[in-house]
């Protein structure tokens, strides 16, 4: 499968956020406790973190522990005999230390990605219910050429593909990972095939169009919907379509695949 440009798919850890500092998409910085990702398309200098326009929250600080029980007072000394100084009464017993309390919940700061080359289920970790999502369609399959190679086949269409952001995932989501489209053939005059779309959960890729046979027309390039409240950061390739030939069977296309992390 070629290269795919994805554009930024790990943080830059920035470490605790500076206001006079300027910051750009995927910079992460750690605020009042809290981890922040900036989700803003162009750089910011100055906004807080905790402005969901320009950020998005990472995770969050645990609770406190409990307080520990109070230790017993030590036993009180021996009064001393009357008219002399009294001996001085004997140091009371360290009282018991107190238990200790319970540790808060340490917040997440690793990336974990998970690869899909084919159709399975992904399943969020507890506590974790945002998640980003990088979706390719399969590539249409190239046309074929006439018998003498006079006339070019059409180019497979590229799948579409996007870098999405999904908030509130609390239950497991089904993945479908489109196939590239088979390439065209002269001898059963049949132009190249769609390439099969993608999808995680509402999030659909549709794959390639075929290319056309002997007429050099090109399939279309798929497209990507995403679920109300999604957030769409980037247009990225989806597989790449069979390229346009003179051969009398054309090239299949390239497979979709899809990132989660």
């Amino acid at each position: 499968m070629p290269a795919q440009n994805l554009g930024r798919v790990r943080f830059n850890l920035r470490g605790v956020y500076a206001a006079g500092s300027t910051y750009s998409y995927f910079d992460h910085v750690t605020y009042l406790g809290n981890a922040y990702v900036c989700i803003s398309s162009t750089p910011i200098t100055g906004v807080l973190p905790t402005d969901t326009s320009k950020w998005t929250l990472d995770s969050s600080k645990g609770d406190a522990g409990a307080t520990g029980a109070t230790g017993a007072t030590g036993a009180t000394g021996a009064t001393g005999a009357q008219g002399l100084p009294g001996a001085t009464g004997a140091t009371g017993a360290t009282g018991a230390t107190g238990a200790t309390g319970a540790t808060g919940p340490s917040g997440s700061s690793d990336i974990s990605v998970t690869t899909f080359t084919s159709s399975g289920t992904f399943t969020p970790t507890a506590g974790k219910t945002t998640y980003y999502v990088s979706i390719a369609g399969g590539g249409g399959g190239a046309g074929a050429s006439t018998n003498l190679g006079a006339n070019f086949g059409g180019a497979g269409g590229s799948g579409g593909g996007a870098v999405v952001i999904l908030f509130n995932v609390t239950s497991p989501l089904p993945v479908t990972v489109g196939a590239g489209g088979s390439g065209g053939s002269y001898f059963s005059a049949t132009g190249g095939s769609s390439g099969g779309s993608s999808s995680v959960g509402e999030i659909v890729a549709t794959g390639g169009g075929g290319g056309s046979l002997a007429t050099g027309v090109d399939g279309a390039n798929g497209t990507v919907t995403k679920p109300a409240g999604a957030i769409l950061l980037s247009s990225i390739s989806g597989g790449a379509g069979g390229p346009r030939n003179s051969a009398v069977t054309g090239q299949a296309g390239y497979p979709g695949e899809i990132k989660i992390w």
